[in-house]
């Protein structure tokens, strides 16, 4: 019995023993676990994609010396993309070196044009300018294209999409923006606007339509690091970006055209501001969509900086498996309007993007209210007949590629050309009209080329020709202006009192443009925009852009 007793308190101290060193062990197990967790999330980092742009040059070690590293950097802009922990973006932020970092934000397709539809092909409309954009380099940045289409001519192409080594379209929607710009002149499928032109395919979205900033931005970089004339940008976000507007505003400084779609946000009365970026900024050509009647599509983003409308509703071209579709959207207008500019500028070779950019506008057909609006912006672009006779390329041109001005003396009949060559009256100019000439021809005794295959006779004491000249100090417009101010952000229009100090008018807009006719130094420099007002030359506020020969 005591045995027993004993024997039973040996077993109760036995087992109490084991309970309490496995409960140790268990302890001291999951002590060892959440110290050796805690470890590794001590020394595991953690990096998200940002685009890091640097005031001056690249440094390269302010990144990686904060866990970082680059991925890739552009070659135009001190510009990197680059891995980097989120809890240190702050310091990089706090950077004398750094102008601004972001993180690597998506853009994708607009939902308006991914309904495809599957149709017979139609005969497209064939022009018969002359004109096929030969010798302009065009960049499609979208998404991708069938290289192997029986009715496109690629001359070569890149891609920046991650995962993709080729830019094989996948998508679809890069295909179709690349026929309509260049679709090839032959016995089958459509015409494009410019089948001459030479045209590289940049990939920067997906299969499914999506691509990151980062891509886009390489995509630039590469267009303007390959001479491009027209980057097409059928793509958008409403989301501003410093990355992507630094980029633009660096092709456009260096002489190319950037055409980028409005968006497929607008509302069907067009009321509100809708306008995707890139085709808020300034630099770029903001491009409406139209239908088969000019009609506004009740899905085309409507607001002040759109530029141009063009066709946008059921459009047909090329597409998946050497096929053809119909989609809708302005990624279809800003394609047309790039084959519209490659034609403009075949004919104007010696014409700068700034003038070109203002031909395109002047040449529109005014839609909807009169002159520039939200929903139409300066009209439905046209493709005139633009081509200029070689007699006459040697001469001086001004800004718009003008060899001079032609004033209206007395009553005179402004004529067309037909298809056979013999005018046609159009209506009757009064004293006082003012033209720019963009050609003479020798034909009926003399005529000027005033645009749009518009003519006006050469008669004594009823018109006067003021050819342009080459002003030793400045050269000169059509009006005596020496350049153009355009307004990048809300600045105050002033007018100057009889004692010279400034008078408040009103409030100027982002993107309305005016004649500069002199400039004074006073109040930090002006701009005389005629009548006696100015405007303040504010960094960051105007850009002005003298005539030079």
């Amino acid at each position: 019995m005591n045995h027993f007793k004993t024997s039973n308190g040996l077993v109760k101290w036995f087992v109490l023993f084991l309970l309490f060193t496995l409960t140790s062990c268990q302890q001291s197990e999951e002590h060892e676990g959440f110290s050796v967790s805690e470890e590794r999330i001590e020394h595991q980092t953690i990096t998200e994609t940002y685009l890091v742009l640097f005031k001056k040059e690249i440094d390269k070690s302010i990144i990686t010396e904060l866990g970082g590293s680059i991925v890739n950097q552009m070659e135009n802009l001190p510009l990197v993309t680059a891995m980097i922990p989120p809890e240190n973006v702050q310091f990089l932020r706090e950077s004398h070196l750094i102008e601004a970092i972001e993180k690597n934000k998506v853009y994708n397709i607009s939902p308006e044009e991914v309904d495809k539809q599957r149709v017979e092909i139609h005969s497209p409309k064939i022009f018969s300018t002359g004109l096929t954009g030969k010798g302009i380099k065009i960049a499609v940045l979208d998404s991708g294209v069938v290289p192997n289409h029986p009715d496109l001519k690629i001359a070569g192409g890149v891609s920046f999409v991650g995962g993709s080594n080729d830019y094989i379209d996948k998508n679809g929607h890069g295909t179709h923006v690349t026929g309509i710009i260049g679709a090839q002149h032959n016995s089958i499928g459509i015409n494009g606007i410019a089948p001459d032109a030479t045209i590289y395919v940049v990939k920067v979205l997906d299969a499914e339509g999506f691509g990151f900033l980062s891509e886009i931005a390489a995509g630039i970089d590469w267009a303007i690091n390959n001479n491009i004339d027209i980057i097409n940008l059928s793509i958008g976000t409403n989301e501003d970006s410093i990355t992507l507007s630094s980029i633009i505003k660096k092709a456009y400084n260096s002489g190319v055209f950037v055409v980028a779609s409005a968006g497929n946000d607008g509302d069907p009365n067009g009321d509100t501001d809708t306008i995707d970026y890139p085709g808020r900024y300034l630099e770029t050509i903001a491009v409406g969509a139209v239908d088969k009647d000019f009609v506004r599509a009740g899905f085309s983003a409507t607001g002040p900086l759109l530029e141009v409308v063009a066709p946008g509703v059921d459009i047909l071209s090329t597409y998946l498996n050497n096929d053809y579709a119909i989609l809708s959207g302005t990624s279809m207008s800003t394609a047309y309007v790039t084959g519209v500019l490659a034609l403009i500028k075949e004919a104007n070779a010696g014409a700068s993007a700034s003038e070109l950019r203002t031909f395109l506008q002047e040449s529109s057909k005014d839609l909807g209210p009169v002159g520039r609006d939200s929903l139409y912006g300066y009209g439905m672009v046209q493709i005139p007949n633009i081509q200029m006779p070689t007699n006459i390329k040697e001469q001086l041109r001004g800004p718009r590629g003008e060899i001079g001005t032609i004033n209206i003396l007395k009553r005179i009949n402004l004529w067309t050309r037909n298809e056979n060559g013999k005018l046609v009256y159009s209506r009757v100019l009064n004293p006082g009209e003012r033209y720019r000439v963009y050609s003479i021809d020798d034909k009926y005794g003399g005529q000027y080329g005033v645009g749009g295959n518009h003519w006006i006779t050469n008669m004594a004491t009823f018109v006067q020709f003021e050819a342009y000249t080459e002003n030793r100090e400045v050269m000169k417009g059509p009006r005596g202006e020496i350049g153009y101010v355009t307004i990048t952000k809300r600045i105050n229009l002033w007018k100057r009192d009889p004692n010279s100090k400034l008078q408040y008018v009103r409030v100027l807009n982002p993107r309305e443009r005016y004649r500069v006719y002199g400039t004074d130094s006073k109040y930090g420099g002006q701009y005389d925009v005629g009548a006696n007002h100015w405007i303040t030359n504010i960094q960051g506020y105007v850009l002005y852009e003298p005539f030079s020969y």
